[in-house]
């Protein structure tokens, strides 16, 4: 037996929600009357302040969520509204058609490379994220997460009554597989949750990477979370971003989630999916609702596919281009940015841990950036747009009058 000294040399941390195999329905319930008794995911957003200003939205730059830069195409919102005025208003009436609808399925099995029998649609990858814990996940298991990560996941895992094992990785804007599996052979976890690109680091778990800790520990489900997929760093063997997805489609302990939240900017409509394999996917469906992903969102998911090429394609190569020239510009003004290479965001670590100074200061000049440091101290994440030069300048500026040593 491994001992507390002869850990892996990442450092750990083990959090756990019951400690006993047999949950106490009573004290469960005890607990949730108490606001302390589990962990909530409560994040700050900006939204608020920006619907009561008098600012269009083009005076704003709302950084702080990751969230797709552009609007969605035309032709996305002409389908809602069409679908909405269909027939006077009748089909709003019924609920929407089941599992994501045949037409989003097809549409969504071509775009992935993966059959329909792979897919499970969900309202948000949010919802998928809460169907595996529930669906695998429980008391007397336990979940393990390199962080800092998508903090919801976390909240997730305790909310089933489940372990949590944080993992730190000595350099985390750099994957080290074999630190991680290190972590996973002492604390021998129930699941591994991995998002790559990573929120917010931007690191990668390469495929070859995830299938030989899948195959090391099959007892074990490795979800690796692919929010930014479309956002990813470019597999050289397929031209196309990397992803775990044809990994998923044959192992039965691998399983991939993602969302049009991010790259397709319908963050509002809520639209995710998971793929895996057939068998894995059977094994959810007693904890899937199948009404649960409405139908304006299957709409706007379905026309936004239609227009990945000529549309999103761009804007993608557009955010990468962006978010390497933003680097450079901050590095060049002595701002210490930090990207693990991948991903719609950056991280910037402010001086003496000053994050929520610096996000009002720039909050001052209409641009909303995310105070990570709960999670990650000392740092703030930044989504990039397709206009970053506005906000180097704003940045370099906060920075320079909060510590003029700094810049």
């Amino acid at each position: 037996m491994v001992s507390a000294q002869m850990a892996p040399r990442s450092q750990l941390a083990i959090v756990s929600a019951n400690d006993s195999d047999v949950v106490d329905l009573a004290a469960v319930r005890d607990a949730r009357r108490e606001p302390q008794g589990l962990p909530r995911y409560s994040p700050t957003t900006s939204l608020d302040k920006i619907l009561r200003s008098d600012l269009p939205p083009s005076a704003v730059q709302k950084l702080d969520w990751n969230e797709g830069t552009i609007a969605p195409p035309a032709s996305v919102s002409a389908a809602m509204v069409a679908h909405i005025q269909a027939n006077d208003g009748a089909f709003l009436k019924w609920y929407p058609q089941l599992s994501g609808g045949e037409a989003l399925q097809q549409e969504l099995a071509t775009y992935c490379g993966v059959g329909t029998e792979n897919l499970l649609i969900t309202n948000g990858s949010d919802d998928a994220l809460i169907l595996l814990c529930h669906g695998m996940l429980g008391a007397g298991k336990s979940a393990l997460a390199p962080t800092p990560t998508y903090e919801h996941f976390c909240v997730n895992v305790l909310g089933t009554g489940a372990g949590l094992v944080r993992f730190d990785l000595d350099d985390p804007f750099v994957a080290d597989p074999e630190a991680l599996a290190a972590g996973i052979a002492y604390h021998r976890p129930s699941m591994v949750y991995l998002v790559s690109p990573n929120n917010p680091t931007g690191i990668q778990w390469a495929a070859d990477e995830v299938r030989a800790l899948a195959v090391r520990f099959p007892d074990i489900t490795f979800v690796v979370d692919e929010a930014y997929h479309e956002f990813a760093g470019i597999d050289a063997r397929t031209g196309r971003p990397i992803t775990c997805a044809p990994l998923a489609m044959s192992m039965k302990n691998v399983v991939v989630t993602r969302t049009f939240s991010k790259a397709f900017c319908l963050a509002s409509v809520r639209c995710g999916y998971v793929i895996a394999h057939p068998a894995t996917l059977d094994e959810l469906r007693p904890f899937y609702n199948p009404k649960s992903v409405n139908q304006l969102a299957q709409v706007a998911a379905t026309a936004a596919l239609r227009e990945f090429a000529s549309y999103y394609q761009p804007y993608i190569e557009a955010t990468h281009e962006a978010r390497e020239a933003f680097v450079a510009d901050l590095e060049s003004r002595g701002i210490d940015v930090r990207t693990g290479g991948a991903g719609n965001f950056v991280c910037v670590r402010v001086p003496e841990g000053r994050t929520a100074e610096l996000c009002k200061r720039l909050e001052d000049d209409h641009i909303y950036v995310r105070d990570i440091s709960a999670r990650f101290h000392g740092y703030v994440r930044i989504t990039i747009g397709l206009e970053m030069e506005r906000v180097a300048e704003a940045l370099h500026r906060a920075l320079a009058t909060m510590s003029p040593a700094c810049c």
